[in-house]
């Protein structure tokens, strides 16, 4: 906290606002030069920013009258609290306002979580002062920072995050978010509240997993009906004698994918296992209906299918993997497989879906 000089005549103008709350909404009003009583201002911080002979600018904060005269009383826990509460609120309104004279925010680096809880502080300040445009990239850039632990907490809170990226107007970090989000809706597996998300949020997540959820209906079809198809016969049927083993193999895969999706239909937790299974099918090889699993119920039941299991389950395989690769498709920056994120991350996110982009481009 400062103290403003008493010599004024090494000072060639000065001002200074008043913070002034209404409605819950703060704001700093201009007042003009003059003396401040002991009443005045009572239980309000002032600053004050008086530019000195050689043109720099000194942003100059004097805490409100109450806070000062019951500071002399001595110190307990409830005063010291009110005193530490007090000293970081007034270091965020001196930050915002040096931002207004390219003074650099000083938000710490240490840890995501450190630096969230700063850039949410700030970001919030500003935004009722109409100014959040001034560290908009700043604020961006220390997050950025954090390169993968950015969005593996993105991935743990994305509605946080997201309320965030729309202060900011951060396409990046809404973009990110809103995948998740979308990815895994209806469900809802973060700390956030749901209820938190404006109205139009909602129904673009609404809208999202609804495109989701007729891909995914059009890719299970397609994988039902995949089969492999014989030059001179087209697609192999049971009733051709030769390519019987064939068609068994065929009908067997079919029923593998038949009861997965049964199983996925009846689960209340679809949404958050489906984009799991659909990027293990694009995968392919080994990571589904492994060849030595396969060959032993083959032996079992259709021993004449053993022959030529691995070439067909090979095609088989190949083909399916063509027919979700939309679906396997990864849009976020984070890296699913390690992060263990089960639902579709699979969402486009486009200039129409993010709210301020058609009065502006945003911020990257």
């Amino acid at each position: 906290m400062h103290v403003a000089p008493q010599n004024r005549e090494h000072f060639h103008a000065w001002s200074f606002f008043l913070l002034d709350e209404h409605d819950e909404q703060v704001a700093l009003v201009l007042q003009e030069a003059r003396p401040v009583t002991h009443n005045e201002g009572e239980g309000q911080p002032i600053l004050s920013i008086e530019k000195t002979q050689d043109n720099s600018v000194a942003i100059i904060i004097t805490p409100p009258v109450s806070a000062t005269l019951s500071a002399s009383f001595g110190p307990d826990s409830n005063q010291t609290s009110t005193n530490e509460a007090h000293a970081a609120t007034v270091d965020m309104y001196d930050q915002i306002l040096g931002s207004f004279y390219s003074i650099p925010l000083r938000i710490p680096s240490g840890t995501i979580n450190a630096t969230l809880s700063t850039c949410e502080s700030l970001v919030k300040l500003s935004h009722s002062l109409s100014s959040t445009a001034l560290i908009s990239a700043h604020i961006s850039t220390a997050l950025y920072q954090h390169r993968q632990s950015l969005y593996t907490a993105i991935s743990a809170d994305p509605a946080r995050f997201l309320l965030l990226a729309m202060l900011l107007s951060n396409n990046a970090i809404f973009s990110e978010a809103l995948i998740h989000i979308a990815g895994a809706h209806p469900c809802w597996p973060w700390p956030t509240k749901r209820t938190c998300l404006p109205d139009e949020i909602t129904q673009l997540v609404k809208r999202k997993s609804a495109e989701l959820d007729q891909m995914c209906q059009e890719v299970e079809r397609d994988l039902l009906l995949l089969t492999i198809h014989i030059d001179r016969f087209g697609p192999v049927e049971p009733q051709v004698h030769s390519t019987f083993p064939t068609w068994f193999i065929v009908a067997t895969f079919r029923d593998q994918f038949a009861r997965t999706f049964h199983a996925l239909e009846k689960d209340r937790r679809a949404s958050l296992k489906r984009g799991a299974l659909f990027r293990k099918m694009h995968k392919g090889g080994e990571e589904y209906m492994a060849l030595g699993e396969m060959r032993r119920l083959m032996a079992r039941v259709m021993p004449s299918a053993v022959g030529s299991l691995e070439e067909d389950l090979g095609m088989l395989k190949e083909c399916a993997s063509g027919v979700v690769e939309n679906l396997a498709r990864n849009e976020l920056c984070l890296d699913v497989e390690g992060s263990g994120v089960g639902y579709l991350t699979c969402v486009k996110v486009g200039r129409e879906d993010i709210p301020w982009r058609a009065g502006g481009e945003g911020r990257d």
